[in-house]
């Protein structure tokens, strides 16, 4: 194996690991999960669909009982996808066709930029007055959305099927979560189980994504792309 393959494999190695913890600590989490959601704080334990991330990050749940050690796993695992999704924007132009490499430039820097906001976003929990983690959501949904359209299009262009069918959910759900949690902040209503669903579905799409572009930089395909 070239020292080049090696590398590449070693990268995708730690990315894959990296993903699969952060999966693994907010299962943990999941499971000891007080109970509460917005949409009924007196329901028992986590619900799939009516618990947001959120949630499980907090160290106060829905049904207001304390829920440090679940918390805590939660935030473990969100800062470890966290590393693991910097590391996937910036190995997806490698990805990329020599002559799309500019291209790749504005995806790593726009996933970064992403990847830096979306870490804020636990930080500063929605609350009744939540401004600021709405702007921590935009922050990263608008330049990750970016990214991923950008992505979408370079693997598409390099014959990279899967990563780039997968970067299109990763960018349709995004899109999606944004114009329903604008509504929703908009009208100020009660949220339904279409915005907890949808942000679930994002998050596995995302999972999807990295693992299956950790997976191709462990078997790279041959550097014969040119145009």
């Amino acid at each position: 194996m070239s020292e080049i393959k090696l590398q590449s494999a070693v990268f995708g190695l730690i990315v894959a690991i990296l993903t699969v913890c952060s999966c693994a600590l907010f299962l943990a989490s999941m499971q000891i999960y007080p109970g509460g959601n917005w949409l009924d704080v007196n329901a028992a334990g986590h619900d799939f669909a009516r618990n947001f991330l959120c949630d499980v990050l907090a160290g106060r749940a829905q049904n207001n009982i304390a829920n440090p050690l679940g918390s805590a796993l939660a935030l473990a695992g969100y800062f470890v996808f966290s590393g693991a999704f910097l590391l996937h924007w910036s190995g997806l132009p490698g990805c990329f066709r020599r002559n799309d490499r500019g291209m790749g430039v504005v995806v790593r820097w726009a996933g970064v930029a992403s990847t830096v906001a979306m870490v804020a976003v636990p930080l500063w929990p929605p609350s009744e007055t939540d401004l600021v983690h709405q702007i921590a959501v935009y922050a990263s949904g608008i330049p990750g959305g970016i990214a991923a359209l950008l992505a979408c299009i370079g693997l598409a262009r390099a014959g990279e099927r899967t990563g780039a069918w997968l970067a299109a959910s990763v960018l349709c759900t995004t899109l999606a979560n944004g114009l329903v949690y604008a509504a929703h902040t908009a009208l100020s209503g009660e949220p339904t189980v279409v915005l907890p669903l949808l942000q679930r579905v994002g998050a596995l799409s995302m999972v999807a994504w990295v693992l299956a572009m950790a997976a191709r930089h462990l078997r790279p395909a041959p550097q014969t792309r040119g145009l």
